[in-house]
């Protein structure tokens, strides 16, 4: 998720985070599938609330929807507040 983005969840679902942020009259909306919605305040306001929880700043992953090792099939953890174990692997394998 974008760091310029605020992260929200779904009122319907709070388990399901989104990074949303203003463009122009509507809100831009990604999700960790990486689909992304553009909706008008209303519908934002309907469907979405500010998120106050963990949640890595690179994946978008939570703790209630965490990012899963595909070799040891086990979930990921933090290593910094706003960093999962994958996205860190990743960032030290880039790097």
């Amino acid at each position: 998720m974008n760091a310029e983005m605020t992260r929200f969840t779904e009122k319907s679902n709070p388990s399901v985070v989104v990074g949303a942020r203003r463009l122009g009259e509507s809100w831009l909306v990604a999700k960790r599938t990486a689909v992304v919605t553009l909706v008008g305040d209303d519908e934002f306001a309907e469907k979405y609330e500010p998120f106050d929880g963990p949640c890595c700043r690179v994946c978008g992953c939570t703790d209630e929807d965490a990012c899963m090792n595909p070799i040891t099939g086990c979930p990921c953890f933090w290593v910094e507040e706003d960093l999962c174990s994958a996205c860190a692997a990743g960032e030290a394998s880039d790097g």
